[in-house]
């Protein structure tokens, strides 16, 4: 921590109004009225208690609202006080910028002191850019712990989708407990950790907890007051250690989900809106770091079944990844080739006929046939004429990408690997940025990063593989056809390969239509629409759709999963000239992923969805639904 001291205790404990309690006696205070909270499996659950009631915010009383008035007067002016100190900090090169500034408020006594509920002067929905700004406003005690917790009593908990398991569904949630989870010394969690059994205890007791949840990459929702139903104690099946879990419910009228902590598996294909506005649990990208050729492996064991589980290659040495120099890479395809001459049941060397970076050779162990190409390979965007048309109209009307954009947020690391999945798009710097942050945000426009393979299967066609480990977070490749106009799209014979670009339309939508979305709606690109159009559901015929059936790339080629062992994610990306109406389709992996493993991701279509149409499922997975359309 570079010197820097632990963050201490948020000031000392303010005591609960007692006014509050004789009209809302607390279950602490009487141990025989604890509740016996039992696991979510099924078994209905007590009704639950108030422990201390906060009022209501914004307070209806005049003389409650203007104490509220003067309390969020001072809140907001220290939290002013603390960005400007950390912008200070970090215009003089202090690393931690957050936690020093903590440290010196905590000093001078400008942080709240801890109390039950609601935190004075702060409202459900207001919304923070980090933890040391929860912590300065009462909110979060601690800026290190998810969990707030001191003398048996829990204050808060910050619900950041960080911890695999973690499941969030808006007013309930399932969250996991602290400690143990560090790659380098993994562990069983407690029930003994203070944090732990202070969050258990609450499950007995019906007393309430704070939760902020995360949105977006950055910032903090405070989302009100919860009771913890039940605590139990479960094995991960992934690592074998001991988590516990604890499940939430928002209290009804002190409470209010901002968004479900979830990003990323979006859509594909022509659907309703409710189907297209799709979720998935929040999960930060496992992190692999240097991957390992595993060439051979996919000889002697072939495709594997797609998977979750991180791999447990350990690293020797990088091989191939958005840092790695040019010369390198054109070594390791050298070395590459000798070794495809050698694989058995190779149809082609190269379907991308040397448009590539790197080549995309074929395989046919099934029927064992040489390769004929029955579309044209492309590696750009092949844009009609009345596609054209569309995004000249709508640059006109909304403008569009421009410039270097790392001001914006540059959301890759230093190794090119993205940390989550952003809905709301990401926002690349043109090839003209040169700088070191610009260029480290340039990743998808760089080509092919890791040997990609094609190879027949049984059932499904053609898939795609790596015959090497590739890390989560790394990107693959990129969805590239055709691009028409959805007007256009339905006088298409065979619409196996349409990809719509329709997304933040149908998140503008779905949020003017009272539905959650996973991004603050304010950070969605500008749409062309006005709002009465997009709530009547009337824009269709004015987007673009990505047709891959007579030009595609290698993307044209990945296969849908069923259920929920996909290992790709959708990214949406925005350069140089484009806007919510034209951007890029890319995917980017999801979780580590093994050398020979099928690269899988789902297609988000829904049976009876599309009249007339049938289309059978083969993905070979447990949950498969059998049926895509």
């Amino acid at each position: 921590m570079s010197g820097i001291k632990a963050l201490p205790a948020a000031g000392p404990v303010e005591p609960v109004d007692n006014k509050l309690v004789e009209k809302y006696p607390s279950s602490l205070d009487d141990p025989a009225r604890s509740l016996k909270r039992s696991r979510p499996d099924g078994v209905k659950e007590p009704s639950l208690p108030l422990a201390t009631k906060p009022r209501t915010t914004p307070p209806t009383d005049a003389t409650d609202a203007e104490v509220h008035k003067r309390n969020r007067d001072r809140v907001f002016g220290v939290l002013k006080e603390y960005k400007t100190r950390m912008a200070e900090l970090k215009a003089a090169g202090q690393r931690k910028d957050d936690m020093v500034a903590a440290r010196e408020f905590a000093d001078r006594g400008k942080i709240p002191a801890k109390r039950v509920g609601h935190p004075l002067g702060i409202e459900v929905g207001d919304r923070f850019g980090c933890k040391g700004e929860m912590v300065v406003a009462g909110v979060h005690g601690s800026i290190m712990s998810g969990i707030d917790a001191s003398n048996g009593i829990p204050y808060a908990i910050v619900l950041s989708g960080s911890y695999e398991g973690d499941d969030d569904g808006g007013q309930e949630f399932v969250y996991s407990g602290m400690g143990g989870q560090s790659a380098k010394s993994p562990m069983d969690q407690s029930f003994n950790n203070p944090k732990n059994r202070a969050l258990k205890n609450a499950s007995q007791s019906g007393s309430m907890v704070r939760v902020a949840r995360k949105q977006g990459h950055k910032d903090y929702v405070y989302d009100g007051l919860y009771t913890i139903l039940s605590a139990w104690m479960e094995v991960n099946p992934n690592t074998g250690l001991k988590v516990c879990k604890y499940k939430f419910r928002g209290v009804p009228g002190e409470s209010k989900a901002s968004a479900k902590v979830e990003v990323g598996k979006l859509y594909s294909g022509r659907m309703t809106l409710e189907n297209r506005v799709q979720r998935i649990k929040k999960k930060i990208f496992l992190r692999a770091g240097d991957v390992v050729k595993r060439e051979d492996a996919i000889e002697k064991k072939g495709p594997k079944v797609a998977e979750k589980k991180r791999s447990k290659t350990k690293s020797v040495a990088k091989i191939y990844g958005y840092s790695t120099p040019e010369n390198i890479v054109q070594e390791l395809e050298n070395e590459r080739k000798k070794k495809l001459q050698a694989r058995k049941q190779i149809s082609s060397f190269d379907i991308s006929g040397n448009q590539e970076r790197l080549r995309i050779p074929a395989f046919d162990p099934v029927e064992k046939q040489p390769w004929i190409a029955d579309f044209e390979y492309v590696t750009k965007p092949a844009i009609s004429a009345a596609a054209q048309a569309l995004i000249e109209d709508s640059i006109k009307k909304i403008g569009c990408v421009t410039g270097c954009q790392r001001k914006m947020f540059v959301p890759y690391t230093k190794e090119g690997f993205l940390n989550e999945n952003i809905p709301e798009g990401v926002f690349e710097c043109p090839s003209g940025c040169t700088s070191p942050t610009c260029r480290r945000n340039q990743v998808t426009s760089g080509g092919l990063q890791y040997p990609l393979e094609i190879f027949k299967t049984k059932k499904k066609g053609y898939g795609v593989r790596c015959s090497v480990d590739i890390p989560g977070g790394a990107y693959i490749c990129e969805y590239v056809g055709e691009l028409i106009t959805d007007a256009e799209a339905e006088l298409v014979e065979d619409d196996s390969y349409l990809f719509g670009l329709d997304h933040f339309l149908l998140m503008k939508q779905a949020h003017l239509n009272g539905l959650e979305i996973p991004c603050d709606p304010k950070d969605l690109p500008v749409v062309p629409f006005s709002d009465e159009v997009m709530v009547q559901d009337t824009f269709h015929g004015h987007f673009l759709v990505m047709n891959a059936h007579k030009k595609g790339n290698v993307g044209r080629y990945i296969n849908h999963m069923c259920g929920d062992v996909q290992n790709l994610t959708i990214q949406f990306v925005l350069g140089e000239g484009h806007n919510s109406i034209y951007h890029r389709i890319c995917f980017v992996a999801s979780c580590d992923i093994p050398a020979g493993t099928e690269l899988v991701y789902d297609y988000g279509y829904k049976k009876d969805t599309v009249e007339g149409r049938k289309l059978e499922c083969h993905c070979g997975a447990s949950e498969c639904r059998g049926e895509l359309l």
